[in-house]
Parts: structure tokens; C-alpha cells; sequence
């Protein structure tokens, strides 16, 4: 069977020396998705991630178990061609975060709760979800109500940051801060779940 040449890389716009992304794929990443771009070659890449990934597990509408940021195209980059990446700064932008132990209740997923969650009440595949209140059932079907989230915390915590971006772990940030975790990318922020450390716990 003959195989066809590849086809010749489609401009994606103007070429720059530096590009911004802020925004993501739903959890997917392949070569349908649109690019931003293209960068220069040994040009910049700003990219404003989400933040980590109990938000987006807690989000069963995203379709992979994380937020992808939208991908970079390259000018004259190929496919097969190899590109280095030299990270030059990392800043952190949270004001808080949450964490833990997960365990994944039944019926909240098919076979991997990760990318196949349905909701346990409506049956709903990737279900669309909204928040009531604050705690481990804030995030509710927005169909029919349930209990929807593929992810629990079985132990957690809340941590926030001072001016200086250290971490204080504070069980008492979490609740303050939880009710203003509802915006940003597609994710439910892992805040409004409020996970409490038992005592004694230490995060490093």
C-alpha cells in the first residue's frame, strides 16, 4: 500500500516571539485540537496552568483526568521533529490549594473515573455539574442533583499562601477561601470540598 506524503504543515498565524496561553483543551490533547502560535524558533511560551489536579478530577463534565493548557505550534517545526524546552521561571499564583488521599465511590464512573465518570443518580455520561454549598457533596449533578463527583477526599488538606507565596496549612483557610473556588477554566476547585487534616498531620 502506497503511503502518502505528508502533508505540509498548516500556518496557524503570524509568527511570534512570545505567545500567552491561558486557555485549555477540556482535558484532551491530539492533532485536531486548534494551536496557538505559532512561536518562534527560540521564541517564548507564558503559559497560566491549572491549578493542579483535584480540581479537574472533581469535575466529571472534563473529559480527561486533567486540564490541558492549548498547545503551541512552532514555526518550521515538523512532524518528528524533536524541540527543547528550557523552563526559565515558575511563579506561583494561588492564594490556596487543596490535596489529599482520593477514593472513587461506586457507581460514580465506568471503569476509570479518571476519564468515564457518569453521575450515580441520572446515569449521565461526562454529567455537567454545579456547586451547593461547601463540603464533600458540594458538587452536585446539574440534571438531577446527585452527589456527582468520581473523586472523595479520604484525607486532605488546605493550605494557604502568605504575600511571600509560603504555605501555611490552615484547616481554618480552607472555609474562608472555598466559597470563592468556583471560577476558572472548566474545573470545580478542590477548595470547595473544604478537606480537613486529621490531627497531627504535617504538609512539607
Amino acid at each position: 500500500m502506497a503511503v502518502e506524503p505528508a502533508a505540509p504543515p498548516t500556518s496557524v498565524g503570524e509568527t511570534h516571539r512570545t505567545v500567552f496561553v491561558d486557555t485549555f483543551t477540556n482535558g484532551l490533547i491530539g492533532p485536531d485540537l486548534a494551536m496557538l502560535g505559532p512561536v518562534e524558533d527560540g521564541g517564548h511560551i507564558v503559559v497560566n496552568t491549572s491549578p493542579g489536579c483535584w480540581g479537574p478530577m472533581i469535575t466529571p463534565s472534563i473529559r480527561g483526568g486533567h486540564e490541558v493548557a492549548q498547545p503551541v505550534a512552532v514555526a518550521g517545526g515538523e512532524v518528528g521533529d524533536a524541540i527543547a524546552i528550557r523552563i526559565k521561571d515558575i511563579e506561583v499564583t494561588s492564594i490556596a490549594t487543596a490535596s489529599g488521599n482520593d477514593v472513587s465511590p461506586e457507581g460514580s464512573f465506568n471503569g476509570d473515573p479518571y476519564c468515564a465518570p457518569v453521575c450515580p443518580g441520572c446515569g449521565a455520561e461526562w454529567p455537567e455539574t454545579r456547586l451547593e454549598g461547601i463540603g464533600q457533596e458540594a458538587v452536585r449533578c446539574a440534571s438531577c442533583g446527585a452527589d456527582a463527583t468520581p473523586f472523595k477526599f479520604t484525607n486532605g488538606y488546605t493550605i494557604a499562601f502568605d504575600a511571600g507565596r509560603q504555605g501555611r496549612g490552615d484547616a481554618a483557610a480552607g472555609g474562608g477561601r472555598a466559597d470563592r473556588a468556583r471560577g476558572g477554566a472548566l474545573r470545580r476547585a478542590a477548595r470547595a470540598l473544604d478537606p480537613e487534616p486529621d490531627p497531627g498531620v504535617r504538609a512539607a
